[in-house]
């Protein structure tokens, strides 16, 4: 389970790296100069591997529920934890193809000039990811990220008008409280923030109390 965790990992960089989601390309559509004609094709693409993409997602939230159920137990079953993993293993696959599918197709819709110019945002994860999660877990996700890269004081902008340097995450804020989560690092943050940005940037929207 550990190396499968840490290949997840790996594609997930490489993905980062080299790729541009079309949540990113589609927040900075104008600074990077696309026509009318690629932000549409760019939300067909999106809008065409959404369906399918969830249905699997919601199989592999499930499948890794069970293992997890299986594991917890006080003398497992390694016979049915090595088949449940080997079966969200092989979800996990599929879900990865149809991202790397995805993620072909905008790059490639994208001209060399366009693709520099979205360069300098790659170091911001914007909240919904690849494709947007309907488990709950994309706010724990990212307040995981968040509390990751707090070893220097970084800066927080809180429901858009509160803004203050921390070196911790708002221990008043609970991930279940969160509407949603944006990092930006390295050029991402300081092109857009200055010299506050240097350290990093979390830009955090609350759910409005009812």
């Amino acid at each position: 389970m550990l190396i499968a965790a840490c290949n997840t990992v790996l594609a997930q960089d490489i993905f980062q790296e080299k790729f541009y989601t079309p949540e990113l390309v589609l927040k900075y559509r104008e600074e990077a100069g696309l026509s009318v004609d690629q932000v549409e094709k760019i939300k067909q693409i999106y809008n065409s591997e959404l369906p399918l993409y969830n249905s699997k997602k919601w199989d592999l939230d499930a499948d890794m529920t069970k293992l997890e159920k299986l594991i917890s137990e006080s003398n497992v079953d390694a016979k049915a934890a090595a088949a449940q993993l080997d079966k969200a293993l092989k979800l996990e696959a599929e879900i990865k193809k149809m991202k790397l599918d995805m993620l072909v197709k905008v790059k490639n819709t994208l001209t060399p000039t366009q693709q520099s110019k979205l360069d300098v945002y790659k170091g911001e994860i914007v909240s919904s990811g690849i494709f947007p999660s309907l488990s709950g877990k994309q706010n724990v996700t990212g307040l995981r990220g968040a509390k990751a890269m707090m070893e220097k004081a970084v800066f927080h902008i809180i429901n858009g008008t509160e803004e203050k340097m921390m070196n911790e995450f708002p221990k008043n804020i609970e991930p279940n409280d969160i509407e949603s989560l944006e990092v930006l690092r390295s050029e991402a943050a300081t092109a857009k923030y200055g010299a506050l940005g240097e350290n990093g940037v979390i830009v955090l929207t609350l759910k409005k109390k009812k």
